[in-house]
């Protein structure tokens, strides 16, 4: 059946409106949805506008989805729906690849806005050996929470599929895969065999966060059969991890083996001047007159040194402030972020009894000393990790008079302990001066 673009734009401003309904923030709607129209019309794909590179990949990531779904079920039709500010869409450098099938890939995550730095430049490296004669398979991808792994293996597949349109590519969670065994399993119609055959079809398969697969035997057993499988026969795959290999707990030896048979790499933590440049790199792809200062970086970077994701959220956030409540080039500063956009934050820390969020002191204590603040937060107890322990409860106790329950809820210890451990830090000051001054250098930075 063919589509008129007017009965396109008349089921579009439907969809609209429905959204309005159902949307408490009229500035939202008139930023974001309000604009939308159509600006192409390609094969199965329709593409609609967006006013700015940030509201581009707000649209896609949020709507893309509800507006293709509710389109098509209007139309009984099978159309792409995607977000971009180019008529005929020439100029963007992703090409979506349509498939007949769930490839489970999400478009906004590519090569293009991929920011390498040191800290997971052997990862993406290793990502871009795949589009070679000569690869590493399979591919063991590791690294803490919102370091960029999902990114990276949905980078993977859309390069993959725009190089190779006829291969089959799957990217599936773990949480998703072991709904669907279990649901396969409770079905006695040979179900699980089809799986089997569904998952030995792709020729890239992208499982993130495998180490959810811990005591799950019936799951292991079958996933290490689709594993053997799919090697055997040059078929690639990439795994991710928050763990390392030899890291990964209630795992078989010979699954932990057939992990380790290909490429392992670990994505680090990113430096200060990483974060920096992704955030950099954030704010050029974004259409805005907004300029940041100088101290609004330096906060911003500091705040979120350990996870992109949440980086990425809160320039969203800040960028959406901005559009809605800022003049044209306006100046952010940091006394912006922190009286409008914090506050959020602020409320939650008073909710728990902080006038401030603690975490930053003993981000900064940790940093100084080269130890991750989850360490100091957990049971280790060896001389360093305890030592940087009961500084940070020290320093929490004088200069923000926390008590020592709540300085204990931290770290998950008695308040006896946080007593104990404070006294011996007051004891070492006596007779440590170097001690001394690093703890009030950590005060003044504050």
């Amino acid at each position: 059946m063919e589509i008129q673009k007017e009965q396109l734009e008349k089921v579009i401003n439907e969809i609209k409106s429905n959204f309005h309904q159902g949307l408490n923030d009229e500035n939202y709607f008139n930023t974001f949805i309000e604009p939308i129209k159509i600006l192409n019309i390609k094969n199965n794909k329709i593409f609609l506008y967006g006013s700015s590179q940030y509201i581009i990949d707000s649209l896609n990531e949020k709507w893309s989805n509800k507006f293709a779904e509710t389109l098509n079920k209007k139309l009984n039709s099978n159309f792409i729906v995607w977000f971009t500010n180019s008529v005929s869409d020439n100029n963007n450098q992703q090409t979506i690849i349509s498939t007949n099938y769930d490839s489970g890939l999400d478009h906004s995550f590519t090569f293009d806005n991929f920011v390498v730095g040191s800290f997971n430049k052997m990862a993406f490296a290793a990502g871009q050996t795949l589009f070679t004669k000569k690869y590493f398979n399979p591919i063991f991808l590791s690294g803490e929470v919102g370091l960029g792994k999902t990114h990276l293996l949905h980078a993977i597949g859309n390069k993959y599929l725009q190089l190779f349109p006829n291969k089959k590519v799957k990217y599936i969670t773990s949480d998703n895969f072991i709904r669907q065994t279990y649901n396969a399993l409770s079905n006695q119609n040979d179900e699980i065999e089809k799986l089997k055959d569904l998952y030995q079809s792709y020729d890239l398969l992208l499982l993130d966060d495998i180490q959810f697969f811990s005591r799950k035997e019936k799951i292991n057993e079958i996933f290490f059969h689709i594993f053997n499988n799919n090697i055997s026969k040059n078929k690639i795959i990439v795994l991710s991890s928050d763990k390392p290999v030899n890291q990964l707990e209630h795992f078989e030896d010979r699954m932990k083996s057939r992990f380790a048979s290909g490429l392992i790499i670990n994505i680090s933590k990113p430096s200060l001047e990483s974060i920096k440049n992704i955030f950099n790199s954030k704010l050029e792809n974004e259409e805005h007159s907004f300029k940041f200062s100088n101290d609004a970086l330096e906060y911003i970077a500091r705040r979120h040194n350990d996870d992109i994701r949440k980086l990425e959220g809160f320039l969203n956030k800040i960028i959406f402030y901005a559009v809605t409540n800022l003049p044209p080039n306006a100046i952010i500063t940091e006394e912006v972020i922190k009286k409008n956009i914090d506050v959020e934050v602020k409320e939650e820390l008073k909710s728990k009894g902080f006038d401030f969020d603690p975490n930053i002191l003993i981000d900064q204590i940790c940093n100084v000393y080269g130890v991750e603040p989850k360490m100091i937060k957990s049971k280790i107890k060896t001389k360093q990790i305890s030592q940087v322990r009961h500084i940070c409860m020290y320093a929490l106790r004088q200069k923000f008079n926390m008590s020592y329950e709540q300085i204990g809820s931290l770290f998950q210890k008695h308040h006896t302990t946080v007593i104990e451990a404070i006294t011996n830090v007051e004891k070492l000051l006596k007779k440590d001066e170097n001690l001394k001054n690093f703890i009030e250098n950590i005060y003044r930075r504050l």
